[in-house]
């Protein structure tokens, strides 16, 4: 997957989304296609500062480099640029932090008739892990059939 992050295929928005790349590693690759379009289509990746050089290089490419080192801190920093809201795409590592700040109104899940097996990743694999009795209870808003796969619309509140 060498995702663009761009509203593609639909009217363009009156406000373009702005790019933000959760990359505590400066990881991205130069070559991917977020990247080499970041100097026409602005592009703000979020790291730790662990890899200077790498940040470095991504700037060169036209990348802005945002340091933070938290998820609270990275949300911080994203408000005061004006950023109201996120729709993130992300892995097991990001969408744990994000549930496990508080921070989700909105989670959508997408279930494939497949069985991944020992050893697959959990989609939240950074949760402690609860009882089902103590854990919080999402609201469906809505679940759709795309072709053989099931997405879920959950509102996400503890109450």
């Amino acid at each position: 997957d060498d995702p663009q992050l761009t509203a593609r295929e639909v009217p363009p928005p009156r406000i373009a989304p702005q790019r933000v790349v959760f990359d505590r590693g400066a990881r991205t690759p130069l070559s991917s296609a977020v990247v080499r379009s970041s100097r026409e289509i602005p592009l703000l990746i979020v790291t730790d500062g662990r890899d200077p050089e790498r940040e470095r290089a991504l700037r060169e490419e036209g990348a802005q480099i945002l340091r933070a080192d938290s998820i609270a801190e990275a949300l911080g920093e994203l408000r005061a640029r004006d950023v109201r809201h996120l729709l993130v795409e992300g892995g097991a590592h990001l969408a744990s932090a994000l549930v496990g700040a508080g921070v989700v109104d909105r989670l959508i899940t997408f279930q494939a008739p497949v069985i991944l097996g020992a050893g697959a990743l959990p989609a939240f694999v950074s949760l402690p892990s609860r009882l089902a009795n103590a854990t919080p209870r999402y609201r469906v808003m809505v679940r759709r059939a795309l072709g053989a796969d099931l997405m879920t619309t959950y509102a996400v509140s503890e109450d």
